[in-house]
This record gives C-alpha cells, structure tokens and sequence, in this order.
C-alpha cells in the first residue's frame, strides 16, 4: 500500500478538523458580541468537536494499526459537527475518515511496526533490532567422551556448567 494513500486520510480530516474549530470560534464570538446565548452554545460544541476531529487526524498518523477505530471515530464527530452547521468542514472530515478506514494497513501482523511519525518526521529507523548473539566458544571432548569448554582467553579447559574461568577467571559465556 502507497504511503501517500495512508497519509491522504488524516491530512483530509486535520484540514475538516480545522475547518470545524475556526468555525465554531467565529460562531462563539457572533454569539458573545451579540448577546445571543445559543448561537455561542453551538460555537462552543462545534469547536469542541473540531478540537476533537483534529486529535483523531493525529492519532490517524500514528496509530495506524488502529486506523478503522480512528476512521470511525472521525466520522462519527463529523456528524456531530453538523449542529455547527458547517458542510466544508463536516465533507472533509467524512472524506478524511472514510480515506483512513479504507486505505489503512491491510494486516497488521504483516506491517512493520514503525509508525508514519517515525518514517515522516524522525528518518531515522527507531524499530527495535534483535539482539546479536555472540558465539560461545564450542565445547571440547576429553578422553572419557566428557566435554567441556576452553577458555578463550587462556585456552584452560573448564567443566560445562562454568561461567568463568577456573585459571583466569575471564567470562566463559558472553
């Protein structure tokens, strides 16, 4: 899946997001100025969900394993912005949302585990690396079929069980 596909979502719904709040901080300030209590009430709701819609948009470029959840949510408060009466910003979120459910991951587990804040604003690969394991020196047989371990540092022959050397006490198993 394109990356820019995945991005194409949460950009969409930030700008409805945005769109929303200014709205409804215009619509708060008509209201103060002009004394009238409902039309600041609906300002007020209206840039709340905006607010709301704009930190979904964010969560969208982070979480992408969750991008249905996220899609939906951004939908939902889009909807609810329609009491702002504000249809520029409601269309984008709803584009937004659909945009995110639709073009997200399609199987998780398949996915790399990094997240689009990650590849976009870091460029660095902070996915964790498995850690390397450092080769143990290889047993040794004796006479009687036992086997036991070299010291690499000295080369002093010490039983299996044994951590550290018994003649120079260096670190058998790294």
């Amino acid at each position: 899946m394109s990356e820019d596909k995945q991005i194409a979502g949460p950009i969409l719904s930030l700008v409805g997001g945005l769109v929303i709040l200014v709205t409804g901080i215009v619509e708060t300030y008509v209201g103060y100025v002009a004394n009238v209590g409902f039309v600041t009430d609906v300002g007020l709701l209206g840039g709340l969900f905006g607010f709301i819609i704009i930190v979904l948009a964010i969560c969208g470029f982070i979480y992408l394993e969750s991008h249905r959840v996220v899609g939906v949510l951004v939908i939902v408060f889009a909807l609810l912005s329609l009491v702002n009466s504000d249809a520029a910003g409601f269309i984008l979120a709803v584009l937004g949302g659909t945009c995110i459910i639709v073009f997200g991951p399609d199987d998780p587990s398949t996915e790399s585990t990094d997240t689009t804040a990650e590849r976009y604003y870091t460029g660095i690969d902070l996915r964790p690396t498995p850690p390397s394991k450092a080769e143990e020196p290889p047993p040794i047989a004796d006479q009687d079929g036992r086997t036991h371990l070299a010291c690499p540092s000295c080369g002093a022959i010490n039983p299996i069980p044994a951590t550290m050397c018994v003649s120079c006490g260096a670190n058998l198993r790294p």
